[in-house]
């Protein structure tokens, strides 16, 4: 199929793109999402553009696969955003507004850098099994410990009987 196209679309509810592959891209510029909309396990095979989107629900992007890379600059997570287990081949500039906490547990970033974090606060990012050293960070607010920066999954309150996974944090 062809490159699809929802620069300015207004997603009134909750849209499930799940499983959905965008062959030659897609364009969600200015995008706005009312409702929960759910990217899992989608593929981007051309590039994906959500600059500018606003998200005003959560949203969810595990296991998604950009290969070649795409675009969330000045997007607006208004709540949880999640990118579980997804997979970043292409460059991916992420440098969006966080209102509150996003997942990047156990994603890929290859080739190394591919994941872009630029300008961003990432106090309440989780970070859980993703090895770090393969994304490239420039103008990053961490979590404060004390009187260190570290990543939200050190400082993020456990349920009872939960025990902090250090062997993950560390990698």
């Amino acid at each position: 199929s062809g490159y699809a196209t929802f620069e300015k679309a207004v997603f009134s509810e909750g849209v499930d793109l799940s499983d959905s592959t965008f062959a030659k891209g897609a364009d969600f510029f200015e995008a706005i999402f009312n409702g929960v909309p759910s990217f899992a396990r989608a593929s981007f095979t051309g590039a994906a553009d959500f600059r500018s989107a606003l998200f005003s629900d959560q949203a969810f992007f595990g296991a998604a696969v950009f290969k070649q890379g795409g675009d969330f600059s000045h997007a607006l997570f208004s709540k949880t955003v999640n990118f579980t287990d997804a997979r970043f081949s292409g460059p991916t500039l992420f440098s969006p507004v966080l209102r509150e906490e996003a997942t990047f547990e156990k994603i890929v970033s290859e080739p190394k850098d591919s994941l872009r974090f630029i300008s961003i606060d990432l106090s309440r990012c989780r970070l859980l099994g993703t090895d770090a050293r393969q994304i490239y960070f420039l103008d990053v607010r961490w979590a404060s410990i004390g009187r260190r920066d570290g990543v939200y999954d050190e400082v993020i309150r456990l349920q009872p009987g939960e025990q902090r996974q250090w062997a993950q944090i560390e990698e």
